[in-house]
């Protein structure tokens, strides 16, 4: 998946091959937005379940990038999720935790 793909706009539904990667908006605007939220936790077990999240999310990211063709080549547990993009469910449930510890640093 070009990373490109995750700030694109466009969305598919169901008429053409191709899925949307897009977190959208919001979905940005809680990853980008937790990070000083994170800095003002006053709760430290918060505070590292943000840092958890967020690093699964980068390694997620990651994974389903070209960057990380050596990876799938050389891990053969991998190779059974036979396409990167399989990885999008587990980045929107990330996506949504880091947006609820977000607001919940707003409220």
């Amino acid at each position: 998946v070009p990373l490109w793909q995750f700030f694109s706009t466009s969305w598919s539904y169901g008429g053409s091959d191709e899925l949307s990667k897009s977190l959208g908006v919001f979905g940005w605007m809680a990853v980008v937005g937790v990070i000083p939220a994170m800095i003002a936790y006053k709760n430290k077990a918060l505070e590292y379940l943000s840092i958890g999240i967020l690093s699964v999310l980068v390694i997620t990211i990651v994974l389903m990038t070209n960057l990380s063709a050596p990876v799938w080549k050389s891990v053969m547990l991998l190779q059974n999720f036979q396409f990167p993009w399989r990885f999008m469910e587990l980045v929107v449930l990330l996506v949504a935790l880091l947006g609820s510890l977000f607001i919940r640093q707003l409220v």
